[in-house]
């Protein structure tokens, strides 16, 4: 696994909070077969106190739906199983969509869970998945990172964290074993074609809520860039992050 470099010390937190977590999702993953995912954790310091209620309306409002299938997503009108529903401490939702129930041959996995206390986890499957065999997307990476970002802005302003409250994220891609890089925008010049050197690449960032809020490119290019290395050394310019992800951040897949 490749490591990211933090940029600040870690902030307290329960440790090892994730994992059961993980476990859950990733047999959930397989299960509609699919094998690659992409991790988010965040935590907020200091802590929130805040109800099932508010959870669920924070992730609702917060919610982008500028690419796809958003992360994080809320469905309300959704059949029972799918709906998010309340635990002793917090909101979860799980939504795993089979090749059978899909009825176009394509499977699918979101899980979400956002703590009272402020934490936040997602697992999803790869959008890439849809599109071709065995690939990362450059262009999709980008903007699924800038979603991220943008979603816990939106959540923690609307749990009314201030501008000094620190969050730790944590972004993990996993089941890169065999892929290849390429692009979605088959208007972008062809990228390399180099293989993933390691199953799985893990960065953390640390900030307040207002330097990622108003510098989020730079924190994209934080989290992109070690993925992308991952890839023969792969290095996207400066520019191109921003152009996509300030794009993204406008309501414009680029």
């Amino acid at each position: 696994m490749v490591q990211g470099t933090r940029s600040e010390a870690e902030v307290s937190a329960p440790s090892g909070w994730a994992d059961e977590l993980r476990v859950h999702s990733e047999r959930g993953l397989g299960e509609v077969g699919r094998r690659g995912y992409m991790e988010i954790q965040a935590e907020l310091a200091p802590l929130l106190a805040k109800s099932q209620r508010e959870l669920l309306d924070a992730m609702r409002e917060a919610c982008i739906h500028t690419f796809g299938w958003p992360i994080g997503l809320v469905m309300d009108g959704a059949q029972q199983n799918w709906r998010p529903r309340p635990t002793s401490d917090g909101v979860v939702t799980e939504v795993a969509i089979s090749e059978a129930d899909d009825g176009l041959g394509r499977s699918s996995y979101d899980f979400w869970k956002v703590f009272q206390d402020g934490r936040f986890y997602t697992l999803l499957s790869l959008f890439e998945d849809d599109r071709a065999e065995q690939r990362i997307f450059v262009d999709t990476r980008i903007n699924r990172v800038t979603e991220a970002m943008m979603l816990l802005v939106r959540l923690y302003r609307r749990l009314d964290a201030s501008d000094t409250d620190r969050i730790t994220i944590r972004i993990r891609h996993d089941g890169l074993s065999g892929r290849q890089l390429g692009v979605a925008n088959t208007l972008r010049a062809t990228w390399h074609a180099a293989s993933a050197s390691e199953p799985a690449v893990d960065t953390t960032v640390v900030a307040s809520l207002l330097e990622i809020e108003t510098d989020l490119p730079r924190f994209v290019r934080e989290v992109v860039r070690p993925l992308f290395m991952n890839f023969d050394f792969y290095e996207v310019p400066e520019d191109v992050v921003n152009e996509i992800s300030e794009g993204f951040m406008a309501g414009e897949v680029k």
